[in-house]
């Protein structure tokens, strides 16, 4: 790269420090770190990933069954609304 003159880009972590001084409701914990539930279909939690492109960003969804440790479905969107 130096050869032909490319530099790297590099990106820059926006920090955002959390505040837990709110009064919003605080969720339950129901999972309670059990991550082996005995049977299929009792604890199915999700994940929101962000990923920025060229034209705009997109929002993957999964949702993993525990007890199989398998995806039970995923999507993805480039709005955040549901």
């Amino acid at each position: 790269m130096r050869k032909v003159g490319l530099n790297a880009r590099r990106r820059h972590r926006i920090s955002r420090p959390t505040t837990s001084t709110h009064s919003l409701p605080i969720a339950r914990n129901v999972l309670a770190r059990d991550f082996w539930p005995p049977t299929p279909n009792r604890a199915q939690p999700t994940g929101i990933a962000h990923m920025p492109t060229r034209e705009s960003c997109l929002y993957l969804i999964v949702v993993v069954d525990l007890f199989s440790h398998r995806r039970v479905s995923w999507a993805m969107s480039e709005h955040l609304d549901r």
